[in-house]
C-alpha cells in the first residue's frame, strides 16, 4: 500500500517533499557541527535543492579550517563557493542560492580573519533572510547569518560580543536551540555560571521531545 501511495504522488508534490527533506537534513547536519565529516557529505535529495549540498559542504570546510588555517579545507570551501556563485547567478539576487553564497563566502572570510568582509557578507545574508522569510518554521534558513557570526566570535574568545549576537538571534528565533547552546557556552566562559545553567535548561526544555540524536547535542561541553 505504501508503495502504491508513493507511485500515486504527483511529480510536483514529490519534488516538494524531497526539497523539504533535503532542507531538514541539511539543517540537522549543520546543527550537529561535525565539520570534518561533512566536508564530503552528500545531503539526501540534495538535487531537489541544488544549493543545499554546496552550502553544507562549504560551511563545513570553512568552519573546520577556522582553528587550523588548513589550506586544503579552505580550497574545498572555495570550490563549493564557486558552485554556489553559478547557482546564485542563475537564481537571482533574491534567492536562497544567493543567501547560501553569502553564508559560505562569509564563513570563508571568517576563517581567514577578514573581519570587515565577513561582517558585510553576513549582514547582507541576514537582510536577505528577512526578505525571503515565509513565516514557515520548517523553511527557516539552513544557516542563520547572525548565528554563524556569533559562533565565530565565540571560538575566537570574544565571548561578550558572541553573547550579544546570540541574543540577537533569539529575538528573531526564540525557539532556536543551537543559539541557546552557544549563548550558554559564552556565558560559561564569561564566568556567568547561573546564566549558563539557566540557558542550557531552556534549550533542554525546547527539545524535551526531540529524538536521541538531537538531544545528544544538549550534553555538557
Amino acid at each position: 500500500a505504501a508503495a502504491a501511495a508513493s507511485i500515486a504522488v504527483a511529480p510536483a508534490e514529490r519534488a516538494n517533499w524531497q526539497a523539504l527533506i533535503a532542507r531538514l537534513q541539511a539543517r540537522r547536519r549543520i546543527d550537529g557541527q561535525q565539520w570534518p565529516s561533512l566536508v564530503r557529505d552528500v545531503v539526501p535529495f540534495e538535487d531537489a535543492l541544488p544549493w543545499v549540498g554546496p552550502l553544507v559542504r562549504g560551511v563545513a570546510a570553512a568552519r573546520a579550517s577556522w582553528a587550523q588555517q588548513d589550506p586544503a579545507l579552505q580550497a574545498a570551501a572555495r570550490r563549493e563557493l564557486a558552485q554556489l556563485t553559478i547557482l546564485a547567478r542563475a537564481a537571482g539576487g533574491l534567492s536562497e542560492a544567493e543567501h547560501a553564497r553569502l553564508i559560505v563566502q562569509g564563513a570563508i572570510a571568517g576563517a581567514q580573519y577578514e573581519r570587515d568582509e565577513m561582517q558585510l557578507l553576513l549582514d547582507a545574508a541576514h537582510d536577505l533572510e528577512g526578505r525571503l522569510s515565509s513565516g514557515d518554521e520548517l523553511r527557516l534558513p539552513v544557516v542563520l547569518a547572525q548565528e554563524l557570526e556569533a559562533d565565530l566570535l565565540r571560538v575566537t574568545d570574544r565571548y561578550a560580543a558572541a553573547s550579544e549576537r546570540y541574543r540577537d538571534v533569539l529575538v528573531e528565533h526564540p525557539t532556536r536551540v543551537q543559539a541557546r547552546l552557544g549563548l550558554a557556552e559564552a556565558y560559561r566562559r564569561l564566568g556567568y555560571a547561573r546564566e549558563a545553567e539557566e540557558t542550557r535548561a531552556q534549550a533542554a526544555a525546547l527539545w524535551a521531545d526531540a529524538d536521541p540524536e538531537a538531544r545528544a547535542l544538549l550534553l555538557p561541553p
